[in-house]
């Protein structure tokens, strides 16, 4: 009998354990769909400076080459001047400029799990209790 006892007390431990790990994971997975917004920024943002220099091929070089005599006069190469990156940084501090100015409670609501996705990750963890419990 304690052996029993004592194979349902560690399988019991086994399975809150394992419930435990789901819904964590669950959290984190949409916490990582919920970052892809921000991530979108950045890949727009090269996006659309790719677009710029194909449509601006002839200034491009022109300033890569004026940029790249520049260092050869100075004996030292740096991006200081560098049209890829200064169109990048400007197109990605447009596209974030309405999450510079978010007061704490905005960016917690922003990065926080909605009503449903919690309500959905409690009730995977009610159906995994409800299984556990039948075939106990």
């Amino acid at each position: 009998m304690l052996n029993f006892l004592l194979n349902q007390r560690l399988n019991l431990e086994k399975h809150f354990q394992t419930r435990t790990i789901s819904m964590l994971e669950a959290i984190a997975n949409q916490e990582q769909r919920q970052l892809q917004g921000f991530k979108s920024l950045a890949n727009d943002s090269f996006s659309e400076t790719l677009a710029y220099l194909r449509d601006n091929k002839d200034e491009t070089h022109r300033r890569a080459f004026q940029d790249a005599l520049e260092g050869i006069r100075k004996g030292e190469m740096s991006y200081k001047n560098d049209i890829v990156m200064e169109h990048m940084m400007q197109i990605y501090r447009q596209k974030s400029a309405n999450l510079r100015n978010l007061s704490d409670e905005e960016q917690s609501k922003l990065l926080s799990l909605t009503a449903e996705q919690r309500e959905s990750i409690a009730n995977r963890d009610r159906i995994a209790k409800t299984e556990y419990l039948k075939s106990a």
